[in-house]
């Protein structure tokens, strides 16, 4: 669902580039998509919405989306997720066969599209300032609501980090907290427990540093 003013910028950008400045959640399954919105609040100021997006990775440099159904609790959704600063060339915005929705059609845009270089340089320099690892990807799948996956990308840098790194006991805190959100505290107290045992492992290695 967008507002009505929202619905009208999109069709006045037509032809035009859109910017996404947050993770993107779609799915490859129209029907299931469709089937979200069921779900949405209708109101006066609010208009029903379903983008169809043209994204093909033989043309994308910098790999912008990836499926993340494996790691998903509901598989089935075929959920396909877009990176912060994924930039779009708007097609269409049209209502459906039916009428009972809006269709906006859009193409995820490459690195090398010529009117576009200037835009990328521009949507790096606002968007990417840090490096977006497994950790960082968890905490925006936490803020956007879904701790299944986020507990998913977790455990999978997790598994990633050398048992030295000093990242180990943050992960561990990181890995508490969720379990506390999600309301398993048992579960949370084990990851706080390891966070412990981590950080006196750290000190006392730094104790016998300074002792030599």
């Amino acid at each position: 669902m967008i507002s009505s003013d929202e619905l009208e910028t999109f069709k006045k950008s037509c032809d035009h580039f859109i910017s996404i400045n947050s993770f993107f959640s779609t799915s490859l399954n129209k029907t299931q998509a469709r089937s979200f919105l069921k779900n949405s609040e209708v109101t006066e100021k609010s208009e029903p919405i379903l983008f169809e997006i043209d994204a093909n990775p033989a043309l994308v440099i910098n790999k912008q989306f990836a499926d993340v159904s494996p790691y998903s609790e509901f598989p089935a959704e075929s959920e396909v997720l877009f990176m912060i600063g994924s930039i779009f060339r708007l097609k269409t915005v049209k209502r459906s066969s039916d009428g009972q929705i809006w269709i906006v059609r859009m193409t995820l845009c490459s690195d090398d599209e010529h009117d576009l270089k200037q835009v990328i340089i521009d949507m790096k320099d606002h968007f990417v300032s840090r490096e977006i690892n497994l950790r960082t990807l968890a905490k925006l799948l936490w803020e956007m609501g879904k701790p299944d996956l986020t507990e998913k990308y977790f455990i999978r840098f997790l598994e990633q980090l050398p048992l030295q790194d000093p990242l180990l006991g943050d992960l561990y805190h990181d890995l508490g907290r969720l379990a506390s959100y999600v309301g398993n505290l048992d579960k949370s107290m084990e990851w706080h427990k390891k966070a412990s045992v981590v950080k006196k492992q750290n000190q006392s290695s730094i104790t016998v540093c300074k002792f030599i």
